[in-house]
């Protein structure tokens, strides 16, 4: 089985077989596997109509559950169990219950709650009406009413700024979740293939300094992936008042917001739930059973 470093030259090809088969998650979309790829050790195995990703972060044999056509998903999977060690991560659903029938009794499916994404609704988001977004709504006035506020789209003049907030953010982040890693080598790729990976995102400034960066790529024609999220200093309110903003400045095309997994970090989660997620895409894990 030949394996390669995941190229930008390979987005186009990937990203067909993932919209042919309708892969609309965040774990699967080329801009994630790339950006990522140096700290977790994605690999790229593809075909014609199918690829898989050796994941070497969590375990020298396992991969994304494969991406394609039954005939190919079940001759990869086939070739594969021969190995005890193999396993399959960031399975949804479907793939979930094509285990099942495909293979009975062959894998211990579990749901990995740490890296399900979180779901949110563009319009309601924009907004804000009702109780359950009083809470954002006074971080937003309390933000706008204490410091003069400015935002303006990522661009290649304004790019530097946006590292230096990255850096700043790097330096005092200790909560580094189940990848035991912050994610800087990945959120300065991202801004580094801006615009190979069709990113939007907008700089906010508190004060004439720029403070806070929120940024993504497209999932799908209607889905955006809102995966950088940062601030130079920890000022009450701002991180609810970018998130805003940048939604309001996203491209109306995008329905739906994918903030991607929590990591299992507590106060992510928290933060994440009190956005008012309108549900969740359930992730899973297939483990060989013992034989």
């Amino acid at each position: 089985m030949e394996i390669k470093d995941i190229e930008i030259s390979d987005k186009d090809k990937v990203e067909k077989i993932r919209g042919k088969y309708g892969y609309n998650t965040a774990a699967y979309t080329f801009a994630s596997f790339f950006i990522w790829s140096e700290q977790l050790g994605f690999k790229l195995y593809i075909k014609d109509d199918m690829f898989s990703v050796l994941c070497e972060k969590f375990g020298c044999n396992t991969w994304t559950f494969p991406c394609g056509g039954e005939e190919e998903k079940i001759r990869f999977i086939s070739d594969n169990v021969k190995n005890t060690d193999f396993n399959m991560i960031y399975l949804r659903e479907e793939d979930k219950t094509f285990l099942e029938d495909r293979f009975p009794g062959m894998f211990d499916i579990n749901e990995r709650e740490e890296y399900n994404e979180y779901i949110y609704d563009r319009d309601a988001w924009e907004a804000l009406e009702g109780k359950k977004y009083a809470s954002m709504r006074n971080h937003i006035r309390r933000v706008l009413k204490d410091n003069e506020v400015n935002v303006e789209r990522i661009t290649c003049e304004n790019i530097e700024k946006v590292h230096s907030i990255i850096d700043s953010w790097d330096s005092y982040r200790t909560d580094l979740g189940s990848l035991g890693d912050t994610d800087k080598i990945a959120t300065t790729k991202l801004i580094e293939y801006y615009n190979n990976l069709k990113g939007e995102g907008i700089l906010v400034y508190i004060n004439k300094e720029p403070m806070a960066v929120v940024a993504g790529f497209p999932i799908s024609e209607d889905m955006f992936d809102m995966c950088l999220a940062k601030q130079k200093e920890i000022i009450p309110g701002l991180s609810a008042y970018a998130k805003y903003m940048f939604v309001k400045e996203l491209d109306k095309k995008y329905r739906i917001i994918n903030a991607e997994d929590d990591l299992g970090i507590e106060g992510l989660r928290n933060m994440k739930k009190q956005m008012q997620p309108i549900g969740q895409i359930k992730c899973y894990e297939a483990k060989l059973a013992r034989r």
